[in-house]
């Protein structure tokens, strides 16, 4: 990359290369390796800052700050350098823009022409992206989000849960199967439940299969941490079909993992390893398949029945 081209003069404030508001913009359609999808708008309660939104993912929800944070090349680009028009520049392979890497079209509500970025190679002397627009190569920076897939910024929480965390908290049931367990594991709470069998255990927490035992107190509290603060990685997927079911080893799950803290339900279904040290999940009716660190479900996917009861004997 050693062309004077590299070097061409700018000012200290930067290049303009477009300069809309985000309240003129109806729809920003990206492009890259990862498929194609349409970033709209929508006003909200702040008029000069509407919500983004992915239009193939609209019933779920999504980051409209990530959106806008890319969004915005679209409809508001300050380049470094202007390194001169197509006519005068090498040759756009150069710059990685005969093939781009990502290209964004933004379509706008106020009459202004649609507007088209296209974005090629790393520059190696700024770290920052070669794009072109307006029949002209330029330098910015670039967020390399604009490589990443729609699911990328989907929300990654996975459920709201409720735990006091004072000693009074209850959970109410755990049930265990899937690929991972020979024998699907259950255990209940007991306490005043009435039923001499469990009553006779001394203990507020049972198993009840694959037979009957008090529970480890020790992975009572090891399941609520569990459960309390699982979050997300990532997403890989949104209402997967039989084939990415298949392939994520959703459709035979590795661990099911199905429980109730404080009356609360929930549905955990464990796939196939991700990468390494994660796995897909998904949970409960939610459509979005996620990606988990195997760390944070090792509390309910690693455990055994022998890990989990007690101690007494007699």
């Amino acid at each position: 990359e050693g062309t004077t081209s590299d070097s061409s003069t700018s000012s200290s404030t930067g290049v303009e290369v477009i300069a809309q508001n985000a309240t003129t913009v109806e729809s920003v359609t990206v492009e890259n390796e990862n498929g194609t999808f349409h970033i709209l708008t929508k006003s909200s309660a702040d008029s000069s800052s509407p919500t983004f939104y992915v239009e193939e993912m609209s019933d779920i929800d999504t980051s409209s700050s990530s959106l806008q944070s890319i969004a915005r090349y679209a409809y508001m680009l300050t380049a470094t350098t202007d390194v001169g028009s197509i006519d005068e520049v090498n040759a756009l392979s150069e710059y990685g823009l005969d093939k781009p890497a990502a290209t964004m079209t933004a379509k706008f509500n106020d009459g202004t022409p649609d507007f088209t970025l296209y974005i090629g190679n790393e520059s190696a002397t700024s770290g920052n992206y070669y794009v072109m627009a307006n029949d002209h190569v330029y330098i910015a920076s670039i967020d390399p989000a604009v490589f990443s897939s729609m699911y990328a910024f989907i929300d990654a929480s996975l459920y709201t849960l409720t735990v006091v965390g004072d000693g009074s908290d209850v959970i109410d049931y755990v049930h265990l199967s899937g690929t991972n367990f020979e024998q699907p594991i259950s255990m209940i709470y007991t306490r005043d439940s009435g039923n001499t069998d469990y009553d006779a255990l001394f203990m507020p927490y049972v198993i009840t299969e694959p037979y009957l035992s008090g529970v480890n107190t020790a992975k009572i509290d090891d399941f609520t941490e569990a459960f309390s603060t699982l979050q997300a990685s990532g997403t890989a997927g949104y209402d997967p079909d039989e084939e990415m079911l298949k392939a994520t080893g959703l459709d035979d799950p590795y661990t099911i993992c199905e429980f109730s803290v404080n009356g609360e339900a929930h549905k955990l279904i464990v796939g196939d390893v991700y990468d390494n040290d994660y796995r897909y999940l998904m949970v409960d009716d939610n459509p979005v398949v996620f990606v988990v660190a195997q760390s944070s479900i090792s509390a309910f996917t690693d455990v055994t029945v022998l890990s989990m009861r007690d101690g007494f004997v007699w």
